[in-house]
């Protein structure tokens, strides 16, 4: 019996040192192919994100009297000058609708026909805080398609309207390179606001987010030879946009960090 046991203690000591083996070997892995970032203080730009629609001026033509036949359907393209619809007037003459400009129609009823012309531009509806932001011909960036636009800021709307309890100005902006836009398409806009100097900036993909807040994993982790845990660095997130985040915490300028992968990410949530 003596033996049976020495003979278990042994095999748990194996398998225990083969763990701690395995353990730090991952560990050294991670550690040679994580890629590291710094802490600095720099410049932060602040942006806002919102939903903007490409819209064209709208061309209204009426008639009196009642259709008996159509040249076009709605969705098509018209040319300025070409027969949309003929139609009966009310002195029982025989008349044509021809439009008025080049573009695509839009609507066909009983009384007119509305014509999009191809002037695109974009328009967007922000909340004042962020519409107060916004400087006259700022330059920003339109998204839409898998496509990349840039637009202009030429109208701040400054008289609101109630959206869903909340008041909303309508921002309106020219776009370079419109050949590939249709009126009504949505995308995401990227406005720049304000521009920070001289605060804490990492990589955004430093920041290791848990349900406890966001934390920072030195560089030097392995070397400090405590557990990854009890490594991490708590920061506060003060903002972020898409290459940067601006945090707030003590003694971590010039830190060099993790940037945090999903293999890494996957190592930390596990351990």
């Amino acid at each position: 019996m003596k033996r049976k046991w020495i003979i278990i203690v042994l095999l748990l000591a194996v398998t225990t040192a083969g763990c701690m083996a395995l353990l730090k070997t991952g560990k050294k892995y991670i550690n040679s192919v994580t890629k590291v970032t710094t802490v600095v203080r720099g410049t932060f730009q602040k942006n806002h994100k919102s939903t903007a629609l490409v819209t064209s001026g709208q061309h209204h033509q009426f008639f009196n009297g009642y259709i008996t036949s159509l040249s076009h359907d709605m969705g098509e393209l018209v040319e300025q000058g070409e027969v949309i619809l003929e139609y009966t007037d009310v002195y029982n003459h025989k008349q044509q609708l021809k439009a008025a400009v080049k573009g695509y129609i839009t609507d066909i009823n009983s009384t007119g026909v509305t014509i999009s012309d191809l002037e695109y531009y974009l328009t967007a509806q922000l909340p004042q805080e962020v519409m107060s932001l916004v400087e006259d011909g700022e330059q920003c960036l339109f998204e839409s398609t898998g496509k990349q636009y840039l637009a202009t800021v030429t109208e701040k709307n400054m008289y609101g309207r109630s959206v869903s309890g909340r008041t909303l100005y309508q921002l309106s902006l020219s776009v370079e390179n419109t050949d590939d836009l249709h009126h009504g398409q949505k995308g995401i806009l990227t406005i720049p606001l304000t521009t920070l100097y001289g605060v804490l900036i990492v990589d955004r993909k430093a920041i290791y987010e848990t349900r406890d807040g966001f934390y920072l994993l030195p560089a030097d982790w392995l070397a400090q030879g405590a557990d990854v845990s009890r490594s991490l660095i708590r920061v506060e997130v003060l903002d972020a946009n898409d290459e940067v985040a601006m945090i707030n915490a003590a003694a971590i300028e010039e830190l060099e960090v993790c940037v945090i992968d999903d293999f890494l990410r996957e190592f930390l949530s596990n351990d």
